[in-house]
C-alpha cells in the first residue's frame, strides 16, 4: 500500500509522471527518464514477476525463441516484430553465455521476492530469460500502454 499525504505525492508516481491529484488527467505525458529506467530495473516487483514468468516459460518451451515470443506477447499485448525478436534473442544469448560462464551469478539474479523458487530457477536459461523479460518490462510501450 502507498501512504498518501495531502501535501506531497508518493515518489513513484512522481518518477512516472503521475498526476499531482489537483486535476483529473485522462492520459499522462509520454516520457522515459533515467529515473524510470532505474526504478523498473531495480523494482523487486518487476524482478520477481520476471523470474516467475521466466521459470514458467522455461518449463513449457524448449525453444528460447518461443519463450521470448510468448513473454513479449503477454507483456506488450502484441507479437514482436522481426527486428525486436532478433534483438531479444541476441540479448538472451549474451545473458545465457554470462550465466553459463559464472553459475554463481544465477542465484544472485533469481533470489528476489517471496514467491518460492521452483525447479527451473537454478538454470542459466531461466536467469537469462529473466533478464530479457526485465528488458521487455522496461520498454516505454510496456510502461505507458499507449
Amino acid at each position: 500500500y502507498t501512504f498518501i499525504k495531502l501535501t506531497s505525492p508518493p515518489p513513484k508516481p512522481i518518477i512516472f509522471d503521475g498526476s499531482n491529484r489537483d486535476v483529473c488527467e485522462v492520459t499522462r505525458n509520454r516520457t522515459n527518464t533515467p529515473l524510470q529506467a532505474l526504478a523498473m530495473l531495480n523494482d523487486p516487483l518487476v524482478l520477481e514477476a520476471s523470474r516467475v514468468l521466466a521459470a514458467d516459460l522455461v518449463s513449457r518451451h524448449a525453444d528460447p525463441g518461443e519463450a521470448i515470443g510468448e513473454a513479449f506477447a503477454r507483456i506488450m499485448c502484441r507479437e514482436p516484430k522481426k527486428e525486436e525478436a532478433s534483438i531479444l534473442m541476441d540479448y538472451y544469448g549474451e545473458e545465457l553465455q554470462r550465466f553459463e560462464q559464472r553459475p554463481e551469478e544465477i542465484s544472485k539474479a533469481v533470489n528476489i521476492g517471496d514467491h518460492p523458487l521452483g525447479d527451473n530457477s537454478g538454470k542459466a536459461e531461466t536467469a537469462a530469460l529473466m533478464q530479457v523479460i526485465v528488458a521487455i518490462y522496461n520498454v516505454e510501450e510496456a510502461i505507458t500502454k499507449t
